[in-house]
């Protein structure tokens, strides 16, 4: 079976990359110019915004997609696949707003958040193993991972390797797209069969559109407060 989505959520989920990622890149661009202690507070704060963003999105996404059953996200790999993220999009951040972007820091800053995202996104997929029997093509990977490498590379280069850069509007706009472009890339090559267990399939405690909900409200508080918080007014 291949999946199909709602679009309202897949709407959501693009409005949640787009938020996040505008906070993150605001808080990011702050960096090269900041002093300890700011510098890390800005720094923890850029990686855990756009870590939510990408997370949000994809756990959005995933409530998105038209499952003909009801479906159980395991706690482990779904906190796992967030955590990673955090890291590599730190790790990205850092990288690209530590010195000059030279070709090779933007190509390291780029290929380190482009795996994040995949990283995250098939981390994610992993949550739903007992509810689906999944099945990803690989040339469906491949094209989601050079979808997110790409991307992220513009956006980093429009943010940090530009010496009068666009509104960071744009930045987080080619960002957003990113993240979403990788994942409904990497969803299009899925197919899946559903796992019958012994009590037959329960109706969840949420519906997919409430759980969302919750979900978009809780990003957007999060990176509201950063927001208030770390960028100057």
């Amino acid at each position: 079976m291949s999946v199909t989505h709602e679009p309202w959520l897949v709407a959501q989920s693009l409005l949640m990359a787009f938020q996040g990622s505008f906070v993150g890149l605001n808080l990011a661009i702050q960096v090269r110019q900041a002093v300890a202690p700011r510098r890390r507070l800005l720094l923890a704060g850029a990686a855990l915004t756009l870590a939510l963003a990408i997370w949000s999105m994809h756990f959005v996404g995933m409530l998105a997609a038209q499952l003909p059953m009801a479906v159980d996200f395991l706690i482990l790999p779904t906190l796992l696949s967030f955590l990673v993220c955090v890291l590599v999009v730190g790790i990205a951040v850092f990288a690209a707003s530590n010195a000059p972007l030279t070709p090779l820091r933007l190509g390291l800053a780029a290929f380190v958040m482009g795996s994040g995202i995949c990283t995250m996104h098939y981390l994610g997929m992993y949550a739903l193993h007992e509810s689906l029997h999944m099945r990803h093509d690989p040339l469906y990977i491949l094209a989601s991972f050079l979808i997110a490498f790409n991307a992220a590379g513009l956006a980093i280069w429009l943010l940090f390797g530009l010496g009068r850069r666009p509104p960071i509007v744009v930045s987080a706009a080619v960002l957003a797209l990113a993240i979403a472009a990788m994942h409904y890339t990497a969803m299009a090559g899925l197919t899946f069969e559903p796992v019958q267990t012994a009590g037959g399939f329960l109706a969840p405690a949420l519906s997919a559109g409430m759980l969302a909900i919750i979900v978009s409200c809780v990003a957007f508080l999060v990176s509201g407060l950063f927001l208030l918080a770390l960028v100057p007014a």
